[in-house]
């Protein structure tokens, strides 16, 4: 029988990886031994056996989705490249007075992922005749991965790409009629999230914007920090449209007998650019439930005559000192439970790989070969699933098997096909995940709980090996 030895190798690899963002599983060229290698030499004494050692190195930021586009690697993850907190919680929904930014940031996080190491292995094999041969194959990989967090993609400033509340509440010195006034500029629908108080009282429960106030009879306008904003008040505030709900360009501040003058704003608070004054006589009832429509109005001050007008004052005092007591980036509710989306680091020895092998020479130009193998988890383990990007390396403690059947051609004296299949089920074990909630669009997020967790995948892997012409006629 002749010696098949092949020095060229160009390897296609498919894998389908469990739907567990903790095991990134990408196959590699090395992972059953060397393909210079390879298991299908036709050596026929009785016992042979051989040791080996490689290095592998893989890295990627970016993966394709179940559609085949390019995306984020952080997809991985979460189920999207950038979503609301809120997405995480019950029905993709949540609020909370401490955090009026739950609803409206949006965070981008991204991460690169590096995998290197050195795998030891070896095989042993019996012939039995001249055409079949039985044996076994052990591996054990030494591994380092490596999760690097990248810029974020958001709609702000945040660590997480996230809007912090200086995106919708900014305070600064305008020039007006050549004299300085402190300014500022809020986004109605941040401020229609705040409550009167942060204390435990009854004024915990009354919104800060009331777009219907019955204080104020017979009109009930509405109100900001209990002040009447509208044309009734002389127009202490008006409001500044943005369209990318971005805050706008200064300065924000006007003269309160320019503000008096600006066009009224209507109950829908449709306003494509620039400013406009509220009205007495307008119901802001509808406004009140445009969610969308109030991030695309700022309220800003009117001066008179060199100064920020009273009740544009109150407010600005009153936004302040709720500012203090709220939290300015919405992933706080995140970091506040110990989650964290730090870059994380794991290294040490993998899993240990045992497979016993039984193969069958139907000529000098195919072989076949059936196996079956057990994966030891011997890999370090991830116990705190609120490390979001921390890897284990292996199946975090779990045995997995393997079936497989592979087969070789030798379809010209320089080319040969190495293909192979495998089924590979992953024993169920408790292990600490993290709790997902009914309805949340955004995975991986959540405090840990344990849970029974099992799961099996399926390998295809296709070998194209050119050598120089040579034994096989």
């Amino acid at each position: 029988m002749k010696i098949i030895r092949f020095i060229c190798t160009f390897s296609i690899a498919w894998g389908a990886a469990p739907l567990i963002a903790r095991t990134i599983r990408t196959p590699s060229a090395v992972e059953r031994g060397p393909i210079s290698e390879l298991y299908t030499e036709l050596n026929q004494d009785c016992w042979t056996g051989k040791l080996w050692g490689s290095y592998y190195h893989k890295s990627a930021y970016k993966a394709f989705n179940d559609r085949g586009n390019c995306t984020p690697f952080s997809t991985l993850f979460f189920n999207d490249p950038q979503f609301s907190p809120q997405q995480a919680f019950f029905q993709s929904t949540a609020s909370s007075r401490a955090n009026p930014l739950l609803t409206t940031s949006v965070m981008g996080p991204r991460i690169a992922y590096k995998e290197s190491g050195f795998s030891l292995g070896g095989a042993c094999q019996r012939w039995l005749g001249d055409t079949w041969r039985c044996g076994i194959r052990a591996q054990l990989p030494f591994k380092k991965i490596r999760m690097q967090r990248r810029k974020s993609c958001g709609n702000g400033a945040s660590d997480l790409g996230g809007q912090t509340s200086s995106n919708l509440a900014a305070q600064r010195v305008d020039f007006v009629n050549g004299v300085p006034v402190c300014s500022f500029a809020y986004r109605l629908d941040f401020l229609s999230r705040l409550f009167y108080t942060c204390l435990p009282c009854p004024g915990q429960n009354i919104p800060l914007v009331n777009y219907s106030d019955t204080n104020f009879p017979p009109n009930n306008p509405i109100t900001i920090s209990n002040q009447d904003i509208t044309s009734q008040n002389l127009s202490p505030v008006t409001v500044l449209a943005s369209s990318t709900g971005q805050l706008p360009p200064p300065p924000f501040a006007i003269t309160q007998e320019q503000a008096l003058q600006l066009p009224i704003l209507p109950g829908t608070g449709t306003l494509a650019n620039g400013r406009a004054q509220f009205s007495q006589a307008i119901s802001y009832s509808p406004l009140g439930m445009d969610a969308a429509q109030q991030a695309r109005l700022f309220i800003v001050p009117s001066v008179a005559p060199n100064r920020v007008v009273a009740p544009a004052r109150i407010i600005k005092q009153h936004v302040k000192e709720l500012l203090e007591c709220v939290d300015l980036e919405a992933e706080n509710v995140f970091k506040e439970c110990g989650i964290s989306f730090e870059s994380q680091c794991t290294r040490g020895i993998g899993d240990f790989d045992t497979e016993l092998f039984i193969g069958h020479s139907f000529s000098d130009c195919f072989y076949a070969e059936l196996y079956g193998g057990i994966t030891f988890p011997t890999g370090k383990k991830v116990s705190d699933p609120r490390l979001i990007f921390r890897q284990p390396l292996g199946n975090n403690g779990h045995y997995e098997y393997t079936l497989g059947v592979q087969g070789l051609w030798q379809l010209h004296p320089w080319l040969a096909v190495q293909s192979q299949a495998a089924w590979h089920p992953v024993k169920r074990r408790l292990e600490c995940v993290a709790t997902a909630f009914q309805g949340a669009s955004i995975k991986n997020i959540g405090l840990p709980t344990k849970a029974s967790v099992a799961w099996d995948h399926v390998t295809f892997r296709l070998d194209v090996l050119i050598t120089p012409p040579s034994h096989c006629a």
